[in-house]
Formats: C-alpha cells, sequence, structure tokens
C-alpha cells in the first residue's frame, strides 16, 4: 500500500466519520434500535454471556454528543449514523467490546486483602487475574517443551 493510498483512505475515513454528531432523527433511530436488537438477539444464540449481559442494558440514543458507542454497565449509549454504518456482526462486536470494558473496569475496582502481608496488603482482581494467566501460559510453554523433548 502506497502513501497515497493510504492518506486518501484516511481522509475518506474522516469524511464519513465528519458529520455524526447532531439531533436525533426519530426515523433512524427506529431503524437502528431494531438492527441494536436483532444484534443482541443474535449475541445470546452466539455467545449467550455477552447476550445476556447485553440484553439488560438500556438503549440510550446519544447522537447529539457521542460519536460512537460508550456505556456505563447500565445503558448502552449510541449514536444511530455510527451504528447505520455498520453490519450485524460488526453491531454485536462492538456491543461485546463494550461488555468487555465494564467486565476490565469492574475487576479493577474488586480487592482482594491479603492476610500477613505487609508490603502490598491488598491487590486488585484483575492485576491477579493476569497473574495467574501469565503464570498459566509460562507453565503451558513448559509442558509443550517437555512433552517435546520427551517424544524426541
Amino acid at each position: 500500500m502506497t502513501t497515497a493510498t493510504v492518506d486518501t483512505q484516511t481522509r475518506d475515513d474522516a469524511k464519513k466519520f465528519a458529520n455524526l454528531i447532531g439531533p436525533m432523527d426519530a426515523k433512524l433511530d427506529r431503524e437502528v434500535r431494531e438492527q441494536l436488537i436483532t444484534a443482541r438477539v443474535g449475541m445470546l444464540l452466539r455467545a449467550s454471556f455477552f447476550g445476556n449481559l447485553a440484553t439488560r442494558m438500556k438503549l440510550v440514543n446519544a447522537d447529539e454528543w457521542l460519536t460512537t458507542a460508550a456505556t456505563d454497565g447500565r445503558n448502552f449509549y449510541y449514536n444511530s449514523r455510527f451504528i447505520k454504518m455498520l453490519c450485524p456482526r460488526e453491531i454485536e462486536f462492538l456491543f461485546g467490546h463494550e461488555i468487555l470494558i465494564v467486565c476490565t473496569i469492574t475487576l479493577d475496582d474488586v480487592a482482594i486483602v491479603i492476610p500477613g502481608c505487609s508490603t502490598s496488603p491488598t491487590i486488585s482482581l484483575s492485576t491477579l487475574i493476569s497473574r495467574n494467566i501469565e503464570s498459566a501460559s509460562s507453565s503451558l510453554r513448559y509442558l509443550a517443551c517437555t512433552t517435546k523433548s520427551m517424544m524426541a
């Protein structure tokens, strides 16, 4: 891909996203709400955990102040012009993305008290999980190397 192609694509993307914020169009909002509801049902069928969380969020039009989508954990804020540009699978992905942000923030808010520890008496749950993932992945690498050497 040449620099000229990248520059042209960047300008096209900028034009596409330039006029997203504005007053709500009721007709467009009804169409987009149908797409959002359809995506949530699709998530229930394909990824029930995420679909369950997505269906619990209230859909809130935010055309006047938001360019894409956002959540506070209870509401799913969306820009109808942005959603209209997405295909159904991209809308499902967007719901999953917003749900994972909420999960990550929630994990950071949970602290585990470690009794008898003088240096760091608390640790966030997300830190503990990431450390366990790192530990598990190194254990898996060790296991894979050990298995490979035993078979040789």
